[in-house]
């Protein structure tokens, strides 16, 4: 259930091949960190007639009512990002290191910090593991199967232009005290003053978490065909949602821990050995059903002509 990318893709340099010729099975972030992200993307693509006809697919997550959080969750981001400088040469060792991952429609443009979506919140870049997991799936599978990526961007959204500041100021900080170690030091010691009370030792309350529910909100464009997508710009939206009324820090990271086991015990002849991330692992088994049966709603919210 670790959200740090420096781990999970360590792991895979380290690990994926010895357990590939031992038929062992390792599946990394399978928990909020990015079950709902990886799987989401890819069930979102599978709506169009082909991955070939997918041009781009933004990712929100939305929280609601998540009034605190634990400090270990914390610490794990201050890590991630103390660690951040290790990626590119980690990265150069991925077997997907030399993949070269060409978009449908080429490259598209982002959407900006700050910007008002329509249901009238705010989005930012999210700083974790859920696109570089997507990324690494998208790599994985292209190489293997030859399945067709498409562009992927994430974002965490807040309710109002202060959060907006607010954030960014958080993230200055982060970037800023995580670049020596006695800045990681004060930010361990200290999580209640630098992330504003939000983070703690103590965790949320129970009653706390019976408030908290979340959505992870996929915009995908594309085409209908091929004859549609030659001229470049896309002609098809379709929207959907990875939501559940539950905390998604704890209940739901319990929750997708338990199915994505359930899978690898109970359907191990679907799972392919290795050490993989929740899409490359668990797609070809029952895992989306397995969260439906827990309350988890995965669908398509719309699907209409641009």
């Amino acid at each position: 259930i670790s959200g740090e990318p420096a781990f999970l893709e360590r792991a895979v340099v380290e690990f994926s091949e010895e357990y590939e010729k031992k038929k062992l099975i390792a599946i990394g972030s399978c928990g909020y960190d990015s079950i709902p992200a990886d799987l989401g993307a890819y069930f979102t693509s599978t709506i169009f007639p082909s991955t070939q006809l997918v041009s781009l697919i933004s990712a929100y997550h939305i929280v609601h009512n998540a009034s605190k959080a634990n400090f270990t969750t914390y610490e794990s981001a201050v890590h991630s990002m103390r660690n951040s400088g290790e990626l590119a040469s980690i990265r150069k060792e991925l077997p997907t290191s030399k993949v070269k991952l060409e978009y449908p429609g080429g490259k598209r443009k982002m959407t900006k910090a700050g910007e008002r979506l329509e249901n009238g919140l705010y989005s930012m870049p999210f700083p974790g593991a859920d696109a570089s997991v997507v990324r690494r799936s998208q790599a994985t599978l292209f190489l293997r199967d030859k399945i067709t990526p498409a562009q992927f961007q994430c974002y965490f959204t807040v309710g109002s232009w202060f959060y907006v500041m607010l954030s960014a100021l958080f993230g200055m900080v982060l970037m800023v005290m995580t670049s020596f170690p006695l800045g990681v030091n004060l930010l361990l010691r200290f999580p209640e003053f630098f992330s504003g009370g939000f983070f703690s030792r103590d965790g949320p309350s129970h009653e706390q978490l019976d408030k908290s529910t979340f959505e992870m909100r996929f915009v995908a464009e594309g085409w209908n065909s091929a004859s549609e997508s030659s001229p470049g710009k896309p002609t098809r939206k379709v929207v959907t949602t990875f939501a559940g009324a539950m905390d998604p820090f704890y209940r739901f990271t319990a929750v997708a821990a338990v199915a994505s086991a359930r899978c690898i015990l109970e359907e191990r002849s679907k799972v392919p050995f290795g050490v993989h991330t929740p899409t490359v692992a668990l797609r070809n088994t029952s895992i989306l059903d397995r969260l439906r049966k827990r309350g988890i709603k995965i669908q398509v919210v719309s699907d209409t002509q641009i």
